[in-house]
């Protein structure tokens, strides 16, 4: 202490006094009277002797005074720390008692920087940073009774305030308010806030000693409102700093409120490596955040709702949030591992938005996941409840390959195009589970209609060789089922039959799949293969599909077993669904014995071939004399292919009535959806049968047809039941006209009986109520030669000048019989004595008036016969027997027409005819020669080579067929009509 004049004694005098003064000992002090010193503008130097910091101490005045027992003093001045330029003044007072030294201490400090005070005193360099002047009031109490006690109130601002290793850069502070109490282990925390970026942080709380080494502490406070940003640059460095760097970077505006901050470290825990996880408490509130969670995704938005910050990690519950317009109200943020090398972080995302917009927010990069499966969002449509779960290591450089990705999601009311069929899945209701390593969707819907179990799992790491591809798929194929995907059953099945199929592939797309049918539920009925199995008895179905990248679809292994059936197949399907191949290697069934193959040639014109030893075309056989060749306008009315070739080779061929044809052979050839090339031999009965299809000039062809047993082939075709033997040849001419195929021609049938029916007995007795029946008796009647020419449409086939005449009856006719042989109306004459008659017929004059002429004879009757042609009217005109041959023409009536007849009750409807099909009557349109053909033809192509084409003149309709044999020797000349002359008038116009 030096005087202001500098003398040094001058200091050493006035501690002298002040030790005299503080000497409450009147008996043995120096100076026993003495109770008062005064100092005016004194000034000290203070020295820490550790860290040889100094301060310079000014005292204005200082009055120390003795009362009794106590000793006070008052002391105003500044304190300058020798490395400041800058004084900071204060007020002292304290109080002493009487042989006991200090027991009160006030001192108050106005305009306090403790940055300046600490300066250059390592045990003060936590306070060098805080630059903020205060005001500071602080008590120390000595009581004899309670613990040394002092008291500090600070209160200033504004100013700056950096601390070492929490708040490395100062950051401004508005206002500071301080009040605590330090007693022996403990510091108490009444009251600290802090103002700063417009908001008010307080705490208070308690702090156990020791204070300098691993003190207990337990604090409690919060603050009112502060931006994301404030967040961060106010956030103490070092503190979860994994969390703070997150914020910084993925959440660019939005507030936090309501903070609640607890502090609660034991002093055990500083022994610990790491701080418990509830040392550091801060629940505050949050709104209108705006975050990144993946790059490239686009930012959530609106968010607000409540969270937790510990030391160990940082918990967000989203009471509201937007991404991309839809609610993701309910999702979680979660921060964690903070006491880690690496912070980490798990983002669960909640919505109930529509399934589209749901997947095009996961098509975007850098996640993709619905495009990577071949998917389409905008294709999609449905709800979906979802909750996705994004899991990723706190980094600056995230790699997508870092994230975790689990997504669960309840669809429902689900359209789903589908990659690997032609179709889609409709009313589905789905759960869906997608990770970083597969893909698993399961559920119900409906595809095409046919109710579907299914699941799809898609496997993003295989093992090696595996399909990242599997669907699996169940439920039951109904007929109606069958019609809604395409497939048309006709009665064919019937019933329900479960299925299971397993497709597998790579990337959503099928490259193989298996699929098992169980048929005994069901009833099948192939009529074309007269096969057929009831409901109830076992029967199974299964298949081995592959699919190549190229498109389309092979059936490797087909296989059909059960109820007296074994059959195996291949095919395949182009991309278009044509079929390209297909194989059928056996067939073996009761009746059915046979293979197949079908394929197609370079140009892409389809062939078949089939074989077998045994064929049952019972189910196939047509009744009558069907029209196959009139076309609807897109295409033929057979349903096969425009062109076609055809080769078959079979030994034996199960027909009608019990029949069989041996030997067959068929080569055809079709061209734009008409027959133009066939040959097809076999052997019907007693021998042989060939039936021979040319092509002539003018677009139009030609049918040769010889049997040598005539009754066998009418009975195998299931036409008539009641003929015995005879030669069978007949030639006609085809041509189109309208887009119908008409046909002219004779038959000739030689040397045949007509067998003796119940129907046919029954008639004739009926009819004549007389003894006809004995014309025919047990064995039939024989009858020479019929020559039968008739002329055909689509629907009617017409006979005129009919003539068949034997030993004992001659007939002859003339009518309409429909080509589906359901109805028929015909008339004609009955001639008994057949030979007697036909000598009278060559009498000039009295043949043509008593016989009235060739076929007609002396006695004769004329009949009709009309109706359902299985319960046929017979009716004859029993006058017409004494009438001479010339009347008797005027009582045959007029030719029978099918359009005359009265429709049956039990009468199929006829076929919807053309305008000139109604008018059967009319003859055809003539055509000028400067009009072109009515429907033109192309000139057919070449045949495929297993189609042998015959070796007829095509030039000449009426040369033979090569290999059809003559006329045996004797005979009389076949009759052959003109093909080139015009249609007769009226129903011949057919």
């Amino acid at each position: 202490m030096t005087s202001p004049q500098g003398r040094g004694d001058s200091g050493q005098a006035v501690l002298a006094l002040i030790r005299d003064l503080a000497d409450l000992d009147p008996l043995n002090g120096a100076m026993p009277s003495l109770d008062r010193v005064r100092i005016r503008n004194a000034a000290i130097r203070l020295l820490e002797q550790g860290s040889g910091a100094a301060w310079h101490i000014t005292v204005d005045r200082a009055d120390l005074r003795r009362r009794g027992a106590r000793l006070t003093a008052r002391v105003a001045g500044e304190v300058r720390p020798a490395v400041a330029d800058r004084a900071t003044p204060f007020s002292l007072s304290a109080g002493l008692a009487v042989g006991a030294g200090l027991r009160d201490l006030d001192v108050t400090v106005r305009r306090f920087r403790p940055d300046r005070f600490a300066a250059g005193i390592p045990e003060l360099a936590g306070l060098a940073g805080v630059a903020v002047p205060v005001a500071l009031a602080a008590r120390l109490d000595l009581a004899d009774d309670a613990p040394p006690e002092l008291r500090l109130t600070a209160e200033g601002g504004p100013g700056r305030m950096a601390i070492a290793g929490l708040y490395d850069t100062p950051l401004p502070v508005a206002h500071v308010r301080l009040r605590a109490r330090l007693t022996p282990g403990l510091l108490a925390l009444d009251e600290a806030a802090l103002r700063f970026a417009g908001t008010d942080l307080s705490l208070s709380g308690r702090v156990r000693a020791p204070l300098s080494d691993r003190p207990g502490v337990s604090l409690k406070g919060g603050f009112t409102r502060l931006s994301v940003a404030d967040l961060v640059r106010y956030w103490p460095a070092g503190l979860a700093a994994g969390g703070r760097d997150w914020i910084a970077e993925n959440i660019s505006a939005g507030h936090v409120t309501d903070a609640a901050l607890s502090v609660a470290i034991p002093r055990a825990a500083w022994e610990a490596a790491a701080l418990p996880a509830d040392a550091l408490g801060l629940d505050f509130g949050y709104e209108g955040l705006v975050t990144t969670y993946i790059d490239g995704l686009p930012p959530a938005e609106a968010i607000s709702g409540r969270g937790r910050l510990t030391t160990r990690d940082l918990d967000l519950a989203l009471d509201t949030a937007f991404i991309d317009g839809r609610d993701f109200a309910g999702s979680h943020v979660y921060l964690y591992d903070f006491d880690a090398p690496i912070e980490r972080a798990r983002v669960s995302l909640t919505t109930d938005a529509d399934l589209d917009a749901v997947l095009a927010l996961v098509d975007r990069q850098p996640l993709g996941y619905p495009s990577e499966m071949g998917i389409d969002p905008a294709q999609v449509s449905g709800r979906a409840q979802t909750r996705a779960e994004l899991a990723f290591p706190l980094l600056s450089d995230l790699l997508i390959d870092d994230v975790q990705v689990v997504v669960d999601a309840d669809l429902s009311d689900v359209h789903l195009p589908l990659m690997a069929a032609d179709g889609a899945l409709d009313d589905g209701e789905l759960s869906l589970r997608v990770t970083n390593t597969e893909l698993a969707l399961e559920g119900t819907g409906r595809v095409r209609g046919l109710p579907l179990d299914l699941a799809w799992h898609e496997d993003f790491e295989p093992a090696p060789g595996e399909p990242t591809t599997r669907y699996d798929l169940a439920g039951a194929l109904t007929g109606e089922a069958l019609a809604g995907l395409g497939l048309s059953v006709d009665g064919a099945f019937e019933g329900s039959a479960p299925f299971t199929a397993r497709l597998t592939g790579a990337d959503g797309g099928v490259s193989a799949g298996d699929v098992e049918v169980e048929l005994t539920p069901a009833s099948l009925t192939l009529d074309p293969l007269n096969w057929a199995k009831p409901v109830g008895v076992p029967a199974r179905a299964t298949a081995r599909l592959v699919l190549p990248a190229a498109g389309g679809v092979t059936v490797e292994r087909l296989v059909l077993t059960g109820w007296t059936l074994d059959a195996a197949g291949a095919l395949r399907l182009d991309g278009d669904g044509r079929v390209a191949w297909a194989t059928l290697d056996h067939w073996r069934s009761r009746d059915q014995d046979i293979a197949a193959r079908f394929g197609r040639t370079r140009d892409g014109a389809p062939w078949l071939e089939l074989t077998g030893r045994r064929i049952d075309l019972r189910g196939v056989l047509p009744r009558g004399v069907p029209d196959t060749e009139s076309r609807a306008p897109n295409g033929a009315a057979d349903g096969l292919p425009a062109r076609l070739d055809v080769a078959v080779a079979a030994d034996r061929v199960l027909v009608a009535n019990a029949m069989s044809f041996i030997d067959l052979t068929v080569a055809a050839h079709r061209d734009a959806g008409l027959w133009t090339v066939a040959d097809i031999g076999f052997t019907a009965g007693e021998g042989p049968a060939r039936v021979v299809l040319s092509p002539l000039p003018d677009a139009r062809r030609q049918v040769r047809l010889d049997a040598a047993d005539t009754g066998a082939l009418l009975r195998g075709l299931g036409l008539f039941a009641n003929v015995l033997g005879g030669r069978l040849q007949g030639k006609a001419t085809l041509r189109r006209q309208a887009g119908q195929t008409l046909a002219e021609g004779e038959v000739t049938v030689r040397d045949f009986r007509l067998l003796r029916t119940e129907t046919l007995a029954e008639r004739i007795d009926t009819g004549t109520a007389g003894d006809l029946s004995d014309l025919v008796g047990p064995d039939g009647l024989r009858f020479k030669r019929l020559v039968l020419p008739f002329r055909a449409d689509p629907t009617v086939i017409d006979f005129s000048k009919v003539i068949a005449n034997g030993p004992r009856l001659g007939v002859t006719m003339e009518g309409e019989v429909a080509r589906d042989m359901s109805r028929l109306n015909v008339n004609g004459t009955l001639v008994p004595l057949y030979r007697l008659n036909a000598i009278l017929n060559r009498i000039p004059l009295v043949g043509d008036f008593l016989l009235g002429g060739e076929g007609k004879g002396l006695f004769a009757l004329n009949y009709r016969i009309s109706g359902p042609m299985d319960d046929p009217q017979v009716s004859i005109n029993q006058l017409s027997v004494l009438a001479p041959g010339l009347l008797r023409r005027l009582m045959d009536g007029p030719k029978g027409r099918i359009d005359d007849l009265e429709t049956a009750e039990d009468a199929p409807p006829p076929a919807a005819q053309t305008e000139q099909a109604a008018h059967p009557n009319a003859a055809p349109p003539k055509t000028s020669p400067a009009e072109p053909p009515s429907e033109p033809q192309s000139e057919p192509e070449p045949p495929h080579p297993s189609v042998a084409t015959p070796d007829a003149d095509a030039g000449d309709p009426d040369a033979p067929a090569q290999g059809l044999p003559a006329d045996p020797p004797g005979a009389e000349p076949r009759a052959a009509p003109d093909t080139d002359a015009p249609a007769a008038a009226g129903r011949g116009a057919r």
